[in-house]
Parts: C-alpha cells; sequence; structure tokens
C-alpha cells in the first residue's frame, strides 16, 4: 500500500450504494472535517469528460484515451489481462477471478444492477467499468484528480456516481459522458430508486439534489454529516457523522417525505463504520471499527440483533466494509488485516470465514447471485458466498 498523510487515510474508505463507511477519528470540528475532504466550488455543471473506451483486449496499448488527459488523470499503464470465461459458480470461498486493471489500492466497487458489470475506483484517480463475465475492461473513467472511494450505480443501470476527490460526479455508465458534479467538498452519495435523485453529504449536511436539471431539492444538517445512504423504497435516508456538540459518531434516519428525524443512536468509539440497508428497507445493519456488528428493524431501531465475531482478535475485527446478500439472507463483512465472514441474517450463525488475513476496503454482494466482489490492495476479487 502506497503512504497516506493522516487526512487520506481517514477519507479513503469506500461506500457502496446501501452501505456508508467513514473515517471519523481526529476530526474534532467541522473545519477539520471539510479540510480533510477538500475545497470546491460548491457549484453542480454539467460538462463533457473523454474516458477512455477499452477494446475486447484490455492491453495497456489499448487503453489509450481519444484525447490528451491531464497529468492529474492520467494513471500509469494497466497491466495486460486478456478476457476469459468467469466461471459462475464454485465452492464456498472459492476465488472465481481476480481483477488486474487498477496500479493502486482499490477502495470501491459496485455491480450494475443486472449483474453483469462491476466498476471498481482506486487511489489510481480511476474508476473502471469490467464485465462480470469475461473480466474485459468495458470503460475507464479519468475525471477524478484524487483518489476514488465511493461508488454507487443508478438502479436503472444507466449512470454511475463517483466520489473521493471532494466532488461527486454522475457518469454516462456506456460513454463515460459526464452529466452532472458537484465540488462542494462532497464525500459519499447514494441513489434514489428511480435514478433521478442523488444524495450526498458536504461535511456539514446531506443534501439532495436532481441529477437531470442540478437542482437542490433538499438539505437535512444537525450533525457532521459526511455519508447518507438511502433505503430501496425509497422512504427513508441513513445518515452517518459526527454530532459536532457531543464530538461523537451519530446515526441519524430521515423520513424523506416528511423532512423528519425518526431514529438516532449514538456510536461512541467507533471511528470508522459501516451502515447497509437490507435488501427490503425493513433492518439496518451496522459493522465498526470495536468489532460491533449488529441490526435494527427500522425505522424505529428496534429489535437489535447482534452478530458474533469469536475467535478474532481486536484488530482482525475492525470492520470497514459490509453488505447483505440480494435475498437478505446472509450479512458479509470485511476489514483490516483480518478474515471476512458471513453470517446467516436471521439465525446470526457464522456461514463462512476466510482463510489467512487481508486489507478489504470495500465489498459487494452480486444482485443476483451468491458472489461477492472485495477490493484487496490493487485487485478486485470474485469469490463464492453461501
Amino acid at each position: 500500500m502506497i503512504a497516506q498523510n493522516a487526512s487520506q487515510q481517514m477519507l479513503a474508505y469506500r461506500l457502496s450504494r446501501r452501505s456508508m463507511l467513514v473515517g471519523l477519528a481526529g476530526f474534532s470540528s467541522l473545519s477539520a472535517l471539510l479540510a480533510a475532504c477538500g475545497t470546491g466550488s460548491g457549484n453542480p455543471a454539467a460538462a463533457t469528460t473523454t474516458p477512455t473506451l477499452a477494446s475486447a483486449s484490455p492491453t495497456p496499448s489499448t487503453l489509450s484515451p481519444t484525447s490528451s488527459p491531464t497529468p492529474a488523470q492520467s494513471p500509469t499503464s494497466t497491466p495486460a489481462q486478456s478476457p476469459t470465461t468467469i466461471p459462475t459458480s464454485g465452492p464456498i470461498g472459492a476465488t472465481l477471478y481476480e481483477y488486474h486493471g487498477h496500479t493502486l489500492d482499490t477502495y470501491a466497487v459496485a455491480w450494475s444492477p443486472d449483474g453483469t458489470l462491476i466498476a471498481s475506483g482506486s487511489f489510481d484517480k480511476t474508476v473502471r467499468v469490467w464485465s462480470a463475465l469475461t473480466g474485459e475492461t468495458r470503460l475507464v473513467y479519468r475525471g477524478h484528480t484524487d483518489q476514488v472511494n465511493d461508488i454507487s450505480w443508478s438502479p436503472d443501470g444507466k449512470s454511475i456516481a463517483s466520489s473521493g476527490d471532494g466532488t461527486v460526479q454522475v457518469w454516462d455508465a456506456t460513454t463515460g459522458r459526464l452529466i452532472f458534479k458537484n465540488a462542494n467538498s462532497v464525500y459519499g452519495n447514494s441513489w434514489s430508486p428511480d435514478s433521478t435523485r442523488l444524495a450526498f453529504g458536504n461535511g456539514t449536511s446531506f443534501q439532495i439534489w436532481n441529477v437531470a436539471t442540478g437542482n437542490q431539492l433538499a438539505s437535512y444538517g444537525s450533525v457532521i454529516t459526511c455519508c447518507p445512504d438511502w433505503s430501496p423504497d425509497g422512504k427513508f435516508i441513513a445518515a452517518y457523522g459526527t454530532d459536532d456538540a457531543k464530538k461523537v459518531p451519530t446515526l441519524q434516519i430521515w423520513d424523506v417525505a416528511t423532512q423528519r428525524m425518526v431514529f438516532t443512536t449514538d456510536l461512541p468509539n467507533s471511528r470508522r463504520s459501516a451502515v447497509v440497508w437490507s435488501p427490503d428497507s425493513s433492518r439496518l445493519a451496522f459493522a465498526g471499527t470495536t468489532g460491533l456488528v449488529e441490526s435494527w428493524q427500522m425505522p424505529a431501531g428496534q429489535q437489535p440483533v447482534t452478530y458474533p465475531v469469536q475467535g478474532l482478535s481486536a484488530l482482525q475485527k475492525q470492520w470497514l466494509c459490509l453488505d447483505w446478500s440480494h435475498d437478505g439472507r446472509y450479512l458479509a463483512a470485511g476489514g483490516y488485516n483480518g478474515p471476512m465472514q458471513v453470517w446467516n441474517a436471521q439465525t446470526t450463525a457464522i456461514s463462512y470465514t476466510s482463510h489467512g488475513n487481508v486489507d478489504v476496503q470495500a465489498l459487494a454482494w452480486s444482485p443476483n447471485r451468491p458472489v461477492i466482489a472485495s477490493c484487496e490492495g490493487s485487485i478486485v476479487r470474485l469469490w463464492q458466498a453461501p
């Protein structure tokens, strides 16, 4: 892993479509958080950017952009990796494929809604869209000037939102054409189920914007919010951040229609946390660096369920990422220098523990089969889940 300063380390963590992750240690004030997130104009903009369209054989020579990118947008040449046929299944825990398209550590991963494509973001400043069936690189998006640590695919499959350098950028998932951009120290993003609105945090609040018109529709602000996340049914938004008065990590649930807070809880001592909605929006799961993995019935936060983490050291259970299976039957988590674990969401029994220790910065469950994509160093690995 490349060397990073303290602010970079805090920011280089992943949020997926239904999960949130943020490093909050050291952010004692709003100004400190915004300084770490970077500065921006605060104005959304629609423009055109020139992506790299990869050919059927993604070798270094075929990954040339159609126009010369700026030095900040030019990653090192991609290692050669020929398309193949990726197995659709295997024994539980088996590696099905390793994607080597990135040159630096990966921090974000998201599946297309139909499960055929994967978008991955990296410290190399790129987002790469590649086939989950062959490993073929379809598109390289180079619009960011720093690491990409959040990717969310619109539910209709047409657009991708990516952030991590202080901006959120929405672009066409097929052509890479830039559709919407906001540079107001943005961190984290989440789509509405109808793919027309985007929620994102900018430190002082989280906001909802119309992507097509570029108009701000709503703003919510009571904590230093980095990471809003929309429930799949569209009714609620979960916001995770730091209460500036109490200096404590806090989770809030907001009713989108009434713009009223319906649930809040403090999460003390959890420097970084992942929060993810179940596919039916009935429960919200939490995993943090304290080792706690828990879920609550939403929206009132009732019936808490705790998932066991026996046999792991304090370091191994510092969870960074969390996701539900597409059918809501399982939860998977990964983190610092430890194994990934999968639990039965109903019984809380551990269904699988991976072998060996690895830093997993992000993971995402396929939307239609028991396969997980996990960010492990510069590699994105597909492996068989229960």
